[in-house]
C-alpha cells in the first residue's frame, strides 16, 4: 500500500479528504488514511454513509509503538 502525502493547506487537504473517500468508496473499504510521512495520519471511517475523519499520531517510547488521538478533522486543524 502508498503512503499518501498530506496536502498542507485547507483547499488542497479537503481535495484530498474528497478523493480518498470516493476512491474508498469504490472499494467498498469502510477506513483509509492519509499520512504525512512524519507519524501524523488522518484516519477516514465511513459510518451510515457519511465519512467521519479524525486526526492520529504514531510515535515510539521505548521502542514501543504508540498512537494519540489529536481530535477531529475539520474541528482541529
Amino acid at each position: 500500500m502508498a503512503i499518501e502525502i498530506l496536502p498542507t493547506n485547507r483547499a488542497a487537504l479537503d481535495k484530498a479528504i474528497r478523493a480518498k473517500a470516493t476512491e474508498l468508496q469504490k472499494t467498498h473499504a469502510v477506513r483509509g488514511r492519509l499520512n504525512d510521512g512524519g507519524g501524523l495520519i488522518l484516519l477516514l471511517v465511513r459510518k451510515d454513509c457519511v465519512w467521519a475523519t479524525w486526526w492520529r499520531f504514531n510515535y515510539t517510547v521505548g521502542g514501543e509503538r504508540k498512537t494519540i488521538s489529536l481530535g477531529a478533522f475539520p474541528q482541529v486543524t
